[in-house]
């Protein structure tokens, strides 16, 4: 490798700032075919390829950018079909990197391992994509997902963290609210405290799939300004994805192989 660093190089008067916090594609695969997913069902051509993180080039990559203290795993696979994923977190945890995924894992598959291994190493948050609270209704948009399978796994990472006494990871339920869904957000806001989770519902990035039929419904339920992220941008004058749009220039987007993507979207061209 070149020992030469553009980000020690100087811009106009200023120095480009190297990165705390990184954003990383662990695995560019999934194994559900959700219906208005891009990345799985709609066409698009995927520039980022298919594949996974591998220990040695995330073990390059921290060793080559001390100043990182924590890592996103994120973008458009699911984590757990890496299978390196184990030794990835230890030694992340050896390292002391603060790891996390708040873009959401589907976690219809997890071996005993891989969950055990997120307590163990101090994993710090997961956000689980659950939408709905029973079979029927899930699997009208996680196609292929099975409910009950997610979860048993929910409930294995709550009985490793009563074995290790840890607090973590930190556990989200996120649930993309539907015209099909939307009757179950008052059962599964109280699995998920049953469970010891955060609820966040989430509005659907698009508004024509299975559209809200319950407006004040959803609205109380939520406590949304508006149900559909056109309104949201109608009502409040801000983009609903606006956070998002910002990590452009915060926390660069690294795809599994080391390509640097920029915006999370940046996989089509």
């Amino acid at each position: 490798m070149s020992n030469h660093d553009p980000v020690q190089e100087r811009l106009g008067n200023g120095m480009l700032k190297k990165p705390m916090v990184i954003y990383v594609d662990s695995c560019s695969l999934c194994q559900l075919k959700c219906p208005r997913c891009p990345a799985t069902t709609m066409g698009y051509v995927s520039r980022v390829g298919s594949g996974y993180l591998t220990l040695l080039n995330f073990r390059r990559l921290l060793d080559s950018a001390p100043r990182v203290n924590h890592i996103e795993f994120d973008n458009i696979g699911e984590m757990f079909l890496n299978p390196e994923i184990v030794p990835i977190l230890g030694y992340a945890h050896l390292k002391k990197i603060k790891i996390s995924c708040s873009v959401g894992v589907n976690l219809n598959y997890a071996t005993e391992e891989m969950l055990e291994a997120l307590v163990k190493n101090n994993f710090y948050s997961l956000t689980c994509s659950v939408d709905g609270a029973t079979q029927e209704t899930y699997a009208q948009y996680r196609v292929g997902g099975n409910f009950d399978t997610v979860i048993r796994n929910i409930k294995l990472i709550n009985q490793f963290k009563d074995k290790f006494s840890s607090e973590f990871p930190r556990l989200t339920w996120q649930f993309i609210v539907f015209g099909h869904n939307e009757h179950e957000l008052p059962k599964a806001r109280k699995m998920a405290q049953d469970l010891n989770m955060e609820f966040s519902p989430k509005m659907s990035w698009d508004s024509n799939y299975s559209p809200i039929r319950n407006r004040e419904f959803v609205l109380a339920q939520t406590g949304w300004p508006a149900v559909t992220r056109e309104e949201y941008e109608v009502n409040t004058g801000k983009s609903y994805v606006r956070g998002t749009c910002y990590s452009l220039w915060h926390n660069p987007r690294i795809n599994w192989d080391g390509r640097v993507l920029g915006c999370c979207w940046n996989v089509w061209s």
